[in-house]
């Protein structure tokens, strides 16, 4: 739970979770849409929970906060950068000052994602501070380049509601097409493999795509878990 801590530059602390929390660099350059920060402090944590691995790395300048994290899971980035902010007052690389407020741009195309992250201190004393945030995602298309917006378009439009509530499978072979194609890492091509395996089953299900379907059942995609042991027997 920690942002950063009493650290030099190179040293890592290890929580009791096993989480890592290091301090990267005192010197980093980040360029935002609030404008260009020069000195700032690069962190980064490395955690494992029961489903991923995640590595965040988090840009601080101080007296302002954070201008930048990059969020890293199975292998994909998403990135977050100041877009406005407003310091009353307060110091340090996490200025914690009632109304003292900091906004952020993803990295998704806006003609794909809306995107909203607004962070606001909304109260704090000597000892506590209270920090309230308001997010919101509007996905309105998806990225036919990309590898990871193909296979979340798989997953989430191979089944569509009618205005009466009832479903109906979705022609996503396209989409399949694509997902095959634009697989390129070992950890893409596997994901790739089990995911165009269930679509096509599923399709199979449906009189639409196949009048000698055989198979039946309750219409079900699948998540996916990031193994941190290997077991010997």
């Amino acid at each position: 739970g920690q942002f950063f801590a009493d650290i030099s530059i190179g040293e890592t602390y290890i929580g009791s979770d096993g989480t890592m929390l290091s301090y990267i660099s005192n010197n980093e350059t980040v360029n935002t849409p609030a404008g260009k920060f020069e000195n700032c402090q690069l962190w980064e944590i490395r955690r494992w929970t029961d489903i991923q691995k995640i590595i965040c790395k988090t840009y601080y300048k101080d007296g302002i906060g954070i201008v930048r994290q990059e969020h890293t899971t199975d292998e994909t980035t998403s990135t977050q950068t100041l877009k406005a902010y407003e310091i009353k007052a307060g110091n340090g690389l996490l200025p914690l000052y009632i109304g003292n407020s900091w906004e952020y741009a993803s990295s998704y195309s806006p003609k794909n994602i809306e995107s909203v992250l607004k962070v606001t201190v909304s109260y704090a004393d000597e000892k506590s501070a209270l920090v309230v945030h308001f997010s919101n995602a509007h996905r309105m298309g998806y990225d036919e380049n990309s590898w990871l917006d193909t296979v979340q378009e798989l997953a989430n439009e191979y089944v569509g509601t009618q205005s009466n509530g009832n479903q109906y499978l979705c022609d996503v072979y396209q989409v399949i097409d694509r997902a095959e194609k634009l697989a390129s890492t070992p950890m893409e091509k596997a994901y790739t493999k089990a995911a165009v395996s269930a679509a096509r089953r599923i399709l199979e299900t449906d009189t639409d795509f196949n009048p000698n379907y055989t198979a039946t059942g309750h219409w079900n995609f699948f998540g996916r878990e990031y193994i941190r042991k290997k077991l010997i027997l």
